[in-house]
């Protein structure tokens, strides 16, 4: 710092009264003596982003830049909503696999959180202890800071999640704390037949080396029934601000095909037609 103060007063027209050698000396001790405690205050709070201001202007405005970014540009959220076992999570895998968008679940974000070690950890832990529901301002906050990590460290600003929001509370939620902070500019809705929906969780229980309690014929029916009364209503809010887009992951309803039950890559054709067009991919 002082190096580049006396260079400045070197190259200067007009000279600082306060670049020189003995003035420094005395800035920085207010520096050190009153600036810093605030520093550290935030750094407690975590709060705190320490950037290296070693190199040119240039390199250094290049660790800074990215950090500012997302204040800036709004990042783009699709949500991915369907019954259970109509392949939400599969379809998304594809997206990410072709077009390396960020595909977020809440339930697995409130497990990272959970084994954090955080404040937020602790609380988590005692709701879930108590049998209670996690409040929506936690799990919203969680997919918040994801994505602003993701914007600023990755730069990526497409994001899909599924499964969410499932309830009208978790759209109140995401529209107080999200609403002015992303776009949301179309719900995927998987359209599946309950029968198609179920035979599917039991082949996937069948198939699979580590079981999911869920994945049951009566834990299906408990869910689905969830789904039909929370989740539908919000498919339903959507559908009428005209920011919905429907596809059928069942079966074909084409006559020449009809009845037949669509393969995941069926269903994927017509889902990565949707955001080609709607996202400009």
């Amino acid at each position: 710092m002082t190096k580049r103060i006396l260079a400045r007063a070197e190259k200067a027209e007009v000279k600082r009264k306060d670049d020189n050698v003995e003035t420094l000396k005395k800035r920085f001790k207010v520096y050190q003596e009153s600036t810093m405690p605030v520093v550290k205050t935030f750094e407690e709070q975590k709060k705190l982003i320490k950037i290296s201001s070693i190199g040119t202007v240039d390199e250094i405005y290049g660790r800074i830049k990215p950090l500012f970014t997302p204040f800036i540009k709004k990042p783009s959220v699709v949500f991915v909503l369907g019954g259970p076992g109509a392949g939400k999570g599969t379809q998304c895998g594809k997206l990410v696999d072709e077009f390396g968008v960020v595909h977020l679940s809440a339930g697995d974000l409130l497990r990272a959180e959970r084994n954090s070690g955080s404040k937020d950890a602790e609380l988590i832990n005692n709701y879930i202890k108590e049998g209670k529901i996690v409040p929506v301002e936690i799990t919203i906050s969680l997919i918040k800071r994801a994505m602003l990590n993701e914007m600023r460290v990755n730069n990526k600003y497409l994001f899909i999640i599924d499964g969410f929001p499932r309830n009208y509370d978790n759209l109140a939620g995401w529209n107080r704390i999200c609403g002015s902070f992303a776009n949301v500019p179309f719900l995927l809705f998987l359209d599946c037949d309950e029968q198609v929906m179920l035979k599917r969780i039991l082949a996937r229980a069948e198939k699979a080396e580590v079981k999911r309690k869920d994945d049951n014929a009566e834990t299906f029916k408990k869910r689905y029934k969830v789904y039909q009364e929370s989740t539908m209503p919000v498919v339903q809010v959507f559908n009428t601000e005209g920011k919905y887009v429907k596809i059928e992951a069942g079966k074909f309803t084409e006559e020449a095909k009809k009845d037949q039950e669509k393969t995941i890559d069926d269903v994927y054709a017509e889902v990565k037609d949707v955001f080609v067009k709607r996202l400009n991919l």
